[in-house]
């Protein structure tokens, strides 16, 4: 049975996505598709179908091919700029995915059909989902690898050109029935395309859990209508892939994956807004989520006696140790992306503080600062001088709680 400790720390983990307005949609799909595969076998089946070979490939086109080269154009700009490898991948991914999408919605009019557009789509989707798991995968595991700037053009632009070659000959085997079938007219779909979608939604699904954790300590907006992009084509798979072509439910799997490519948009948009906000450019505020782990200096902060807290150039906390969270009562999670001067400083002190935070570094300057019980207690602050990372201004603030010594 798990300790009670180890599940309110779950809740804290995952409740921030639950209570997010913008999460709404992915309950709501799940509801829907529950409600059709529940109504009867009619509506997944062959009985209700729509599916006129112009709308699938205007909606592709449109939905899918036309936002994913937004957003792998904007990947492409800033690993070219950053240099990490998971960008490189996130924009891989996006990038067949719109051309396998476009290709299948072509495909499905004569004297081709449902067998080359499932083929080509599965393939594709396969591919997506292994490039979004190696992307969360690093960032996670902060160990994504930075290309030196004199093979990022190169590197960046052969790999995209791999992609459309891919997608070319892929297609082209297709059409030559080359490929093993993956759509039997008459029988419905084959076991090789229910294993690949199987295996496409696991790895997207176990992407979306990824991304959440990487979130759950960044609180970035661009994370989070990521995590929710790649839930909506995740469960848009499932769907597509228990409804028959052009089936109520079918259609329903498919919305689910174009508001997925919204959502991506939006999350490429959410990125743009957080870069003005910090002064820096959107490529070198994607470049960040993904930049590599800087385990030795958390270790260092993790273990010093005294309490250390960073925080951005407007003064939102980024990391603070845990000699910080005794100090001040409050979790890690509760405080990352947070003001520091709302959480832990009385008003009487938040002038001082700013002038600290925007001025020259300095030493064991006292202020009077406040716990998460409202307690006042002496502080003395030692700020460092500001550094850039990636374009981000940051600076690291030594707190020591010199009550015993006001005492003495």
């Amino acid at each position: 049975m798990a300790d009670p400790a180890e599940r309110l720390e779950s809740k804290r983990v995952w409740s921030p996505l639950f209570r997010e307005p913008v999460f709404l949609p992915v309950p709501l799909f799940l509801l829907l598709f529950a409600a059709l595969y529940l109504a009867g076998s009619e509506f997944r089946s062959w009985q209700y179908v729509y599916d006129p070979p112009w709308l699938l490939f205007a909606l592709n086109s449109v939905f899918i091919t036309g936002l994913s080269l937004l957003v792998s154009w904007l990947s492409l700009r800033s690993y070219l700029r950053g240099g990490f490898s998971n960008v490189l991948l996130l924009g891989c991914g996006v990038l067949a995915f719109g051309l396998s999408s476009l290709t299948a919605g072509w495909l499905i009019r004569p004297p081709y059909g449902p067998n080359d557009t499932l083929t080509i789509h599965n393939t594709g989707v396969l591919f997506v989902a292994a490039c979004f798991f190696l992307s969360s995968l690093s960032a996670f595991r902060g160990v994504g690898a930075e290309t030196d700037p004199a093979y990022r053009g190169p590197l960046a632009g052969s790999s995209y050109m791999g992609i459309l070659l891919l997608v070319t000959l892929l297609t082209m085997a297709t059409m030559l029935d080359w490929t093993p079938p993956f759509f039997i007219p008459g029988e419905g779909p084959t076991v090789l395309r229910q294993v690949v979608r199987a295996v496409s939604i696991t790895l997207l699904a176990v992407s979306a859990i990824l991304t959440f954790l990487v979130y759950s300590e960044r609180r970035s907006a661009f994370l989070l209508y990521s995590v929710i992009a790649i839930l909506l084509i995740g469960s848009g798979l499932a769907e597509v892939a228990l409804g028959a072509p052009g089936s109520p439910l079918n259609w329903l799997g498919r919305a689910s994956q174009y508001l997925g490519n919204v959502y991506l948009v939006i999350a490429a948009m959410k990125a743009l807004n957080e870069a003005k906000s910090r002064g820096t450019t959107v490529e070198q505020a994607l470049a960040n989520y993904f930049r590599r782990s800087e385990t030795h200096y958390r270790a260092l902060v993790d273990m010093a006696a005294e309490a250390i807290v960073a925080v951005d150039r407007q003064g939102k906390i980024l990391l603070m140790n845990p000699a910080a969270e005794q100090i001040f009562g409050y979790g890690r999670r509760e405080t990352v992306g947070k003001p520091m001067a709302e959480l832990v400083l009385p008003e009487h002190s938040r002038d001082m503080f700013q002038i600290l935070l925007t001025g020259e570094p300095c030493r064991d300057r006292e202020m009077e600062m406040s716990r998460n019980d409202g307690s006042i207690f002496p502080a003395e602050l030692s700020v460092s001088p500001e550094m850039l990372s990636g374009g981000d201004a940051t600076r690291t603030i030594i707190i020591r709680d010199i009550s015993g010594r006001k005492r003495a």
